[in-house]
């Protein structure tokens, strides 16, 4: 992955915009990681 790929995630509609209300809805819960391109990487996979 490129160092200089920027990754965006867009949350919208039915109630997504929401923070909470797509977590409670969410199958999964969502992880914290540090403000790395490092960590972004890792969890996602790479």
């Amino acid at each position: 992955m490129a160092l200089w790929l920027l990754v965006v995630c867009v949350l919208t509609g039915h109630g997504l915009k929401d923070p909470d209300t797509a977590v409670k809805h969410s199958k999964t819960k969502p992880i914290k990681i540090p403000c790395k391109i490092e960590a972004v990487i890792k969890a996602l996979g790479y």
